[in-house]
C-alpha cells in the first residue's frame, strides 16, 4: 500500500516538528555568478583592502613608536653596561691597591716592631750604666 503525497506531507511535518526551528529566513542569499556579481565582489575586494590598510597603517605607527621606545631603552642598557664595567675596573684597581697596602703596613710594622726592640735594648743599656739612684 502507497500513501499519497498528502499524507506523506503530512507525515514528514510531524517529523519535523520537533527540530528547532530556524532563526530566521534568508532573504538576501548573494551568490557569485550572474550579472552585477563580479562588479559587487571587487568593490568588497577594494572596501576590505581599504580597511585592512588602515590598520596596517596603525600597526605601523605602534611598532614605530615601541621601535623607539626600544632604541631609548637599548642605549640606557648600553650607558649602564660601561657603568658597570668602569665600576668593576674601579673595584679591581681599588682591589690591588689594598693589597699593596696591606704588604706595606707588614713591613712597616716590621720595621716599627725592629726599631722599637732595638730601642729597648739601647735603653736598657743606658739605664745600666747611670749610677743608682740616691736614695
Amino acid at each position: 500500500m502507497t500513501d499519497s503525497l498528502e499524507q506523506r506531507f503530512t507525515g514528514l511535518e510531524e517529523l519535523v516538528k520537533p527540530l528547532l526551528p530556524l532563526p530566521g529566513r534568508v532573504t538576501d542569499l548573494e551568490t557569485f555568478a550572474g550579472p552585477g556579481q563580479n562588479e559587487a565582489l571587487s568593490e568588497n575586494i577594494a572596501e576590505f583592502r581599504g580597511e585592512t590598510n588602515g590598520h596596517f597603517t596603525e600597526v605601523k605607527k605602534k611598532l614605530k613608536e615601541v621601535g623607539a621606545v626600544q632604541d631609548q631603552q637599548t642605549g640606557l642598557l648600553h650607558r649602564h653596561a660601561r657603568m658597570l664595567d668602569d665600576a668593576l675596573l674601579f673595584i679591581g684597581r681599588t682591589r690591588d691597591d689594598l693589597k699593596e697596602f696591606r704588604i706595606e703596613m707588614t713591613d712597616f710594622k716590621t720595621e716599627v716592631t725592629a726599631e722599637i726592640t732595638g730601642l729597648k735594648g739601647t735603653l736598657a743599656e743606658i739605664l745600666d750604666r747611670l749610677p743608682p739612684k740616691a736614695a
